[in-house]
């Protein structure tokens, strides 16, 4: 092989290395490029998961903020005894008749590794006796204020038949107890520290006082704050629609039918006496009154012992006279009226069945009340 010859392949040979060693590093770059593209794509995924988890937890920290402004303090033997004050008021209020009321039960949740529990529901067993309005109305008023409790169970067991039987009712309760929920004096949450500032100053310059915390209690931790409970997932929930039907009272009552028409003709409610109750007694310089408030339909009935407006009707939920009475006198604690042709004493929180179980001779009504019998016509 002569000289010529080798220096071709030499060179030849070297290109080919020049172009397998460029080939080498292009590819290599190109490999560079591509991974990191592919790096980059998955931090810009990381990111956008990172982003949404952070978000979510944001939104999750201020629904916990939202909880924390209303659950009980973390003390949960401070709180129990608490709120079992404040339940036992409110039942007492709608005059519910306690057969047994447990001791609180606590359960932990939440985060068990922590030195303290986050959450604590402490739960209640109570049964008592009432009847079908009396646990509506204290349905009604436990889900509207702002406390963060929930009837866990209930079972209801009628005890007779019609509207006002009693009924023997079991129910679990439990209240949420957080445990970085500051102590406080009281079952409903206090108003913001800056509320408290503003009312001192607004005492100190003599402007009204009270505006702003009666405010607040309409903010998400007050009394009647945002509903948490009830009206969150059923918000046209009406306790009262349960008095229109009432499932434990049996067969309806009997009707009777006029002679003179196919329509039936309903009978007066008188269970209405037992909630028509005198409230209050009000007089002036010119005239003296009464009211009636009945509780059962929650209507008003003024008494004026005046003639042309001393008569005065009590009607039941259908608008059915169930009495007529005329006032005969009206004095600072008890009035006198006349009712199918005898006298009747109704006494400041009196209600009306029980004062037409004692009427007062003529005698009596002419001596203390100044007053005669008029033979009023009942309708």
């Amino acid at each position: 092989m002569n000289n010529n010859m080798l220096k071709l392949l030499m060179i030849a040979g070297g290109i080919f290395a020049v172009c397998f060693g460029l080939f080498i590093v292009a590819t290599r770059f190109y490999e560079g490029i591509t991974e990191r593209q592919d790096q980059l794509s998955q931090l810009e995924l990381e990111e956008a998961s990172l982003t949404a988890r952070l978000a979510k937890l944001e939104k999750s920290k201020k629904e916990v903020d939202k909880w924390k402004t209303i659950a009980m303090p973390g003390n949960v033997n401070a709180s129990a005894l608490m709120y079992k004050n404040f339940l036992q008021e409110m039942m007492l209020k709608h005059r519910f008749v306690f057969k047994s009321f447990s001791e609180p039960n606590r359960l932990v949740t939440g985060n068990t590794r922590q030195a303290a529990p986050l959450t604590a529901a402490i739960s209640y067993d109570v049964i008592f006796e009432a009847n079908l309005q009396q646990l509506s109305a204290f349905l009604q008023e436990f889900y509207s204020v702002n406390v963060p409790h929930v009837i866990k169970s209930i079972i209801i067991e009628p005890l007779g038949k019609g509207n006002e039987a009693k009924l023997n009712v079991t129910m679990k309760v439990e209240v949420l107890s957080m445990s970085n929920v500051p102590p406080r004096q009281s079952v409903i949450a206090n108003p913001m520290i800056g509320v408290g500032q503003l009312e001192v100053i607004s005492g100190m310059s003599r402007l009204p006082t009270g505006i702003l915390f009666g405010l607040t209690q309409l903010t998400p931790f007050g009394l009647f704050g945002q509903a948490k409970l009830a009206t969150l997932h059923k918000p046209e929930r009406e306790y009262a629609t349960m008095l229109k039907k009432n499932v434990f009272a049996g067969l309806a009552p009997a009707v009777v039918v006029n002679a003179s028409s196919t329509s039936p003709v309903k009978q007066p409610d008188r269970d209405i006496l037992k909630y028509t109750q005198l409230t209050s007694i009000t007089a002036n310089y010119i005239s003296e009154e009464g009211l009636l408030r009945i509780r059962k339909t929650n209507k008003y009935v003024k008494l004026r012992p005046d003639g042309g407006v001393n008569e005065f009707e009590i009607r039941d939920g259908d608008n059915v006279l169930v009495l007529k009475g005329k006032v005969l006198a009206i004095k600072p604690r008890e009035i006198a009226f006349e009712y199918d042709g005898k006298a009747y004493v109704l006494y400041v929180g009196q209600f009306m069945e029980e004062a037409l179980k004692k009427p007062i001779s003529t005698q009596e009504l002419k001596e203390k009340y100044d007053a005669e019998l008029t033979a009023i016509d009942q309708q």
